[in-house]
């Protein structure tokens, strides 16, 4: 049996896409365009700041700008998703440069500090506090992002999750916080 027929969830298509797309989101090479762009509009949840998320950590700025643009962010309610749906839309707020998004996805990832970013089943996508350096750096606040980065950085180092210590430290890098 294929294992979408064993599963009966009514957001079947999020939880297997979804596993698809996590190794690509922290390194795995990208698979093409064409593999994972109709997941945007086949899925049930929220997923357009994670494809941008993941598109801006592969280098491609204008495409990742292009889905952001064609799926509106909605912070939503606080829910299973929400801060995943969060953390990535704290991310897409530094690379785009959205000050209001960044102040307002800071104070709903607060109170997660020096906890994973998880959603549901699926993987942790490293500390809240690495989503929270990005909302505050896109917020305007530097000195604050570069403390909550620095924390994040030691708890990469203690949960021993090189990727995330790779990812955070190229958006510190390339966005001075």
């Amino acid at each position: 049996l294929e294992l979408d027929e064993l599963i009966s969830l009514s957001q079947k298509a999020d939880a297997l896409q979804g596993a698809l797309l996590v190794p690509q989101m922290w390194g795995a090479e990208l698979l093409p365009m064409d593999a994972f762009l109709p997941y945007l509009t086949e899925a049930k949840l929220p997923i357009g700041a994670a494809f941008s998320a993941m598109l801006f950590r592969h280098g491609l700025a204008d495409v990742a700008l292009q889905v952001w643009n064609d799926n509106p962010y909605e912070p939503g309610e606080d829910s299973w998703y929400s801060e995943l749906h969060w953390s990535f839309g704290a991310e897409c707020a530094l690379e785009i440069g959205v000050t209001e998004l960044g102040a307002e996805l800071y104070g709903r990832l607060l109170p997660l500090r020096g906890q994973a970013i998880i959603a549901g089943t699926g993987p942790a996508h490293g500390p809240a506090d690495a989503y929270l350096a990005c909302a505050a750096a896109a917020a305007g606040e530097r000195a604050l992002a570069g403390a909550h980065a620095d924390e994040a950085l030691r708890l990469c180092t203690e949960w021993n999750v090189p990727q995330a210590v790779r990812w955070l430290s190229d958006l510190r890098e390339r966005h001075g916080f």
